[in-house]
């Protein structure tokens, strides 16, 4: 009789456990996401005090800088957002490893000391590159040229045929804004390329439209952006483009926690206009992929 009671009480203890660690495990990841996204609300408010390096202007909306490895191939993400910046380097581009300073100023910020070229108009933000050997010594031209990907907003081409955006880099011996040739535009996702084998001043220009065909363009980018977007996937969550969700990629989308994803789309993984909780679910599912 005691030996059946003893099977009986060893099966109710059995039972108990198998429901109560997964009950248990739950509560733990539970916490654990509590916890995270109470860290990323107080991140999302917290601000931090933006040190412009000496070779920017004091003007500077925003500055940074990063380290080019000159033995590898690679790419680098100076200025996220609406007017985002990404440089790739070929392998071999110098010597040696240089350090790659960015400066990123208001639109108009060039135009009294270095007035547009004839006819044409700023586009977006302005901009000046510099770089420097790790010893400080400035590097006025590379080995081979690098590569430059722009962006710019559709309100920055309000008014301009998009079709004549080109960028330019300001020349100081002749004190004049130079094409710079060999670019491509990509109108449907307001991107531009282009190559560069120096430091300098860089401004996008466009033409202003005739009247009467503002409407007609709005029109078919309109149409152009909307096709895109049906046919494009949501954003992967892979912000800094090193092939890989990890925390680089959450450190960027708690930055952006809270804010419109017209600041940081790669971040707004679901399309809902906002980095919230939902997309913090989503780049955890994905970690590591």
């Amino acid at each position: 009789m005691n030996r059946k009671y003893s099977k009986f009480y060893v099966f109710c203890c059995v039972t108990l456990f198998i429901l109560l660690v997964p009950f248990c495990l739950l509560r733990m990841i539970s916490f654990d996401l509590q916890t995270l996204f109470a860290w990323a609300e107080s991140t999302a408010s917290f601000q931090v005090d933006i040190v412009v390096p000496e070779q920017c202007n004091s003007a500077a909306e925003l500055s940074g800088g990063t380290i080019l490895e000159a033995d590898k191939n690679d790419t680098h993400t100076l200025f996220s957002g609406n007017n985002s910046v990404k440089i790739n380097t070929p392998k071999d581009f110098y010597s040696e490893d240089i350090e790659y300073i960015g400066c990123l100023y208001v639109n108009d910020y060039f135009s009294s000391q270095k007035p547009a070229p004839l006819g044409r108009n700023f586009i977006g933000k302005t901009y000046e590159f510099f770089f420097f050997d790790l010893n400080g010594n400035e590097v006025t031209t590379l080995l081979n040229p690098v590569t430059f990907i722009f962006t710019y907003t559709n309100a920055d081409v309000s008014g301009i045929d998009e079709n004549t955006i080109a960028p330019y880099y300001w020349n100081s011996n002749n004190s004049s804004w130079q094409l710079i040739t060999g670019a491509t535009i990509d109108i449907t996702n307001n991107k531009i390329t282009f190559s560069m084998i120096s430091s300098a001043a860089i401004a996008l220009f466009g033409e202003p439209l005739e009247e009467g065909r503002e409407e007609k363009e709005e029109q078919s980018k309109s149409t152009k952006k909307s096709k895109s977007k049906s046919s494009s996937t949501l954003s992967t969550g892979e912000c800094n483009d090193d092939g890989i969700i990890d925390f680089r990629d959450l450190s960027i989308m708690l930055y952006w926690f809270g804010k419109s994803s017209e600041e940081a789309s790669c971040s707004d993984l679901n399309d809902d206009g906002k980095i919230n909780y939902i997309d913090v679910s989503i780049l955890l599912y994905r970690w590591g992929k």
